[in-house]
């Protein structure tokens, strides 16, 4: 796949995708526990293992060949999630598990530099949303569970709203 002239495995946008989900499902624990909501803290934890690398790294679905509007179409959707990712990823408590990856560095440049976020604050909640909401017109593509993973982490973040 070429996004911006340049060469890019289609492997980045599963990275991609892997880091958003991993520290939205992270940021949704934290602002859990930081809030008293053990119950629901118990019931995101196990969320982030079904992200495992092995259980996202197949990213063919978001591939729509070589057509250009598609692939500017995914490039954008590549910096969005890596834009948060970077922005929460004192929330992960392993984040530094994805500097493994061969694609960790391209991802990194892509999103340039990113400020921390505070994933406490009601503008954690808006940025995944925001970044979901971009996301939802390609969920039909996605795998049933991947889908439901997101909507139980997007309603446990709503649910800690003002509770910070």
């Amino acid at each position: 796949m070429t996004i911006g002239g340049e060469a890019v495995p289609v492997m980045i946008a599963g990275l991609a995708w892997r880091m958003f989900t991993v520290t939205a499902v992270s940021v949704a624990e934290l602002r859990c526990r930081e809030t008293g909501q053990t119950g629901l803290a118990q019931v995101v934890t196990p969320l982030r293992d079904a992200l495992s690398e092995e259980a996202t790294a197949d990213f063919d679905y978001w591939d729509d060949g070589d057509d250009p509007a598609s692939l500017r179409v995914l490039e954008v959707l590549i910096v969005e999630m890596a834009l948060i990712a970077f922005k929460y990823r004192d929330a992960v408590p392993d984040f530094e598990e994805f500097e493994l990856s061969d694609d960790f560095d391209t991802l990194q440049a892509m999103a340039g530099p990113v400020p921390f976020g505070n994933p406490l604050g009601d503008e954690a909640i808006e940025d995944f949303a925001t970044v979901t909401g971009s996301i939802e017109k390609l969920f039909e593509k996605l795998p049933k569970w991947m889908k439901r993973i997101m909507e139980v982490t997007m309603e446990v973040l709503k649910l800690t709203r003002g509770l910070t």
